[in-house]
Formats: C-alpha cells, sequence, structure tokens
C-alpha cells in the first residue's frame, strides 16, 4: 500500500452475483500491500451460501494483507520502493498469468480489452499508488498509514457523480464530509500546515479511488482476465522499466522478505476469492475494516507505535462514515 497488492497499499472491486464491483478499502493485489482489493473471479461454479465461512475467510485475510503491509514498511527502511515494487509485480504477474491461463478463454481471450488505453490508464495509475502506499507506509506509523487509505470508499463516493454518473443522496454525502473531517483529525495540521507524508498519503487514496472507479467503468466492457491480466502485466512492464535504475542488493534476510511478501499477497488474494466464493459482497465488506484493527496490533507489537487518541478517533470516524455510506447505497 500499497494489495496494496494495492498494497498496501492490494484496501478494491469484488464479484458479486452476474457483476464485479469494487472493494472497499481494503488494499491488495496478490503482490501488493493493501487497503482494499482485486477484482476476484466470478466462481466457475458457485458454492452454496456459507456467510460464516465467508466471514472467516475474509478475516483471515485481512490479517494476511495487514502482515503484508507491515513486511512492506520493514523492507522500506533499506530498499527502494521502486525495487519493492518490482519484485512484488514479478510475482504478482506470474501468479495472474498461470491464474487467467487456466480459466475459459485462457490468454488470447484476456489480451483483448474494448478500451486498452483506458486499461493501460488504469493499470498505471494502480502501480503508483501501490508504490505511494509502499514509501508513506515506511514513513508513518502503520496503522495511521491504514486509516487514511481506509477513506478510499468515501472519496469513489464523493467521485462517483462526476466520474460515473451515479445519484449520491444527502446521507451519504454526509458520510463523505463525516469521513473528510475524520482525515483532517488525523492528519492535525500544525500553524495551519499539513505534514508533506499525510499529504502523499491523501493523494495515493485518491488514486486508488480513481482506480476504483475505472474498474468499475471497465467492468461493464470487459472480462475479469482482461482487467486484472493488464493491472497485472503493465505493472510489471511500468515497474520494471523504474525499479533496476534504483536496485540495491538485498541481504539474504531481505530477499526471503521479498519472497514472503509476494506469497503473502497470493494466499491472501486466494482467500478473499474463497470469501466471495462462500458469501455476498454485501456481507462481507464490513469485514473489511478489521485490516486496520490488525494494522494497530500489528504496529503496537512489532514496530512499538502506539496510537493516540487523535490517530484513533479519526479512524473510528472514517470507519463509521464508510459503513454509513455503504448502507445508504
Amino acid at each position: 500500500m500499497a494489495a496494496t497488492s494495492a498494497g498496501h497499499h492490494d484496501r478494491p472491486p469484488q464479484p458479486r452475483k452476474n457483476a464485479v464491483v469494487p472493494s472497499p478499502p481494503a488494499r491488495s493485489l496478490p503482490s501488493e500491500p493493501q487497503t482494499p482489493r482485486p477484482l476476484p473471479p466470478q466462481p466457475l461454479h458457485p458454492l452454496p451460501p456459507r456467510p460464516l465461512k465467508g466471514i472467516a475467510f475474509i478475516l483471515i485475510a485481512m490479517l494476511t494483507f495487514a502482515t503484508q503491509d507491515a513486511i512492506t514498511k520493514t523492507l522500506a527502511q533499506d530498499l527502494a520502493v521502486a525495487q519493492i515494487v518490482m519484485v512484488r509485480y514479478w510475482l504478482f504477474a506470474t501468479f495472474a498469468t498461470v491464474l487467467i491461463a487456466n480459466r475459459p478463454g485462457g490468454l488470447p481471450q484476456a489480451v483483448r480489452a474494448r478500451r486498452p488505453w483506458l486499461q493501460a490508464l488504469r493499470s498505471v495509475v494502480f502501480v503508483v499508488e501501490v508504490g505511494v502506499f509502499a514509501w508513506v507506509v515506511g514513513k508513518m506509523p502503520l496503522s495511521t498509514a491504514q486509516a487514511i487509505f481506509a477513506a478510499c470508499p468515501l472519496i469513489v463516493t464523493a467521485l462517483s457523480p462526476m466520474m460515473l454518473g451515479e445519484r449520491v443522496g444527502p446521507r451519504r454525502w454526509l458520510a463523505v464530509t463525516a469521513g473528510f473531517i475524520g482525515v483532517v483529525i488525523i492528519l492535525r495540521p500544525t500553524d495551519g500546515f499539513l505534514d508533506p507524508v499525510g499529504i502523499v498519503a491523501v493523494i495515493g487514496a485518491g488514486m486508488f479511488a480513481t482506480y476504483t472507479i475505472l474498474t468499475r467503468l471497465l467492468s461493464q466492457e470487459d472480462r475479469f482476465e482482461t482487467s486484472y491480466g493488464y493491472v497485472a502485466w503493465i505493472g510489471c512492464l511500468v515497474a520494471t522499466l523504474v525499479g533496476p535504475f534504483l536496485w540495491q542488493n538485498p541481504t539474504g534476510d531481505q530477499w526471503l522478505g521479498l519472497l514472503v511478501l509476494g506469497c503473502t499477497g497470493i494466499f491472501g488474494h486466494m482467500l478473499l476469492m474463497k470469501a466471495y466464493e462462500l458469501a455476498q459482497a454485501s456481507v462481507l465488506q464490513p469485514f473489511t475494516y478489521t485490516q486496520l484493527l490488525w494494522g494497530i496490533f500489528i504496529g503496537m507489537l512489532v514496530f512499538d507505535e502506539i496510537p493516540d487518541f487523535w490517530m484513533l478517533t479519526g479512524a473510528a470516524i472514517i470507519v463509521t462514515a464508510g459503513l454509513v455510506a455503504m448502507r445508504e447505497r
């Protein structure tokens, strides 16, 4: 977070019956950190609804993505963000290629997009956002970064009338306003000035919201495999064009961290897909906010980051506003 993948960075779009919709703030693709998530594929053979099992899977997935964010934070202390993103995307692209190749239509169908340039733009926005989240999470407390990115669904709501032509009622606008206030409380401007890292975090959240909206637009035109493949392959290309110029030779422990980072993303993504096979997105969405709780716990346990009153207050306002906006929709 970038997830975020996403990323952070994997919080993104989720399937439900006959549709693909964006997910809330869980942010991670198979090889990225997290808050909001990728487009989980619709099951080929839908299973009978089992909401409790679905909730269990989503809770474990959120723990996995929070752990991924913690690994990203650790690696970002010594390695270049572009290098971390590049290695993660190598693993992500490999996983996506194998996944798509084994689905109906395979790779030949996946590369056929109705608006390839819009798919490319969406993919570039996402890979940059993944890098932004990785940079931010290395500069500020883990829970603070996750709390700011938890506002992504509210930013989507605010942009929906302009970019999607959706109607947003007064209660949802109130929720958006409350969420914005929550972000300001977390950032706590000093003498009228905001922390530059906080500003970058808000920009990153806006980028993820833009990615989510573009995903919603393209989900009406292209298959899941096309949207998913473009994110993996173009993101991998962009990351590979930048990463080698900032390469630092990792130590053995850092190589292990990079490998675990990619594997946790893939594992978390598989849990996410399984969860949406077992329960509806509307049932699972509120539980994606547990990634923030895991982030607070891991930050305290691993990084000795104790959230203060204002951070907890702002995060509570953001989560409450997100749940209200979700319910009103």
